[in-house]
């Protein structure tokens, strides 16, 4: 039962990390399309 209750913790870490990177990759879009409206 621990090893199940480990791996739904695991899951969870990914699942949040992975909202993390879709974030920043939408941040990294707007300040590129922001930069080349600059220049």
């Amino acid at each position: 039962m621990q090893q199940f209750e480990d791996d739904m913790m695991r899951i969870k870490k990914l699942e949040k990390l992975n909202i993390f990177a879709e974030y920043l990759t939408e941040i990294e879009k707007i300040t590129t399309e922001f930069l080349v409206k600059i220049d």
